[in-house]
């Protein structure tokens, strides 16, 4: 192997994992970028329909619940 090969495998092995490593965290940014933007429109979608079927008295309470809820569930608990 002459020294320019030997150049060339080294650089393509310290290359090739730095590649992977990278590719994996974006892989990874992405997925959750993706989780993140389906959860929230499937949020938006139940919160809604619990809207358009709730009554006058249902939505006050929640609208009183707002400034002091911390989770979602505690803003619709019943």
């Amino acid at each position: 192997m002459t020294a320019g090969q030997r150049l060339i495998q080294q650089g393509f092995e310290q290359g090739y994992p730095e590649g992977f490593a990278q590719g994996y965290q974006e892989g990874l940014k992405l997925g959750r970028q993706h989780y993140r933007e389906t959860l929230l429109r499937c949020l938006r979608q139940r919160v809604e329909q619990d809207f358009a079927i709730a009554s006058d008295d249902k939505l006050e309470t929640w609208f009183a619940r707002v400034v002091s809820a911390a989770k979602l569930t505690e803003l619709f608990a019943d």
